[in-house]
């Protein structure tokens, strides 16, 4: 999975589990509530599991990052373009 698609996944189920929360505290519907902890866990394990360097393959850290920790390939980089160019980097 890309790495913009893997952020936008896991932000928008960041998302749906506040909304969750809310309704669930406003309404007194603990369900609701639970049902959010259950997909707070799951997507903190994909989290885990997939937010990885497509290069390396070693875990990227925060959902911010721009360029890998361990190998400092560029992790969207523009179609033909080399990740491990350093006058690709935007901090460069």
């Amino acid at each position: 999975m890309k790495v913009q698609t893997m952020r936008k996944v896991f932000l928008g189920l960041m998302a749906v589990v506040l909304a969750l929360l809310l309704l669930g505290w406003m309404g007194d519907m603990p369900i609701l509530s639970g049902v959010a902890v259950g997909i707070l866990v799951a997507s903190a394990l994909c989290f885990w599991v997939f937010w990885r360097c497509p290069y390396c393959g070693k875990n990227l850290g925060t959902l911010s990052a721009r360029h890998c920790p361990n190998c400092g390939a560029k992790l969207d980089p523009d179609p033909g373009q080399d990740p491990y160019d350093p006058k690709a980097r935007d901090d460069a």
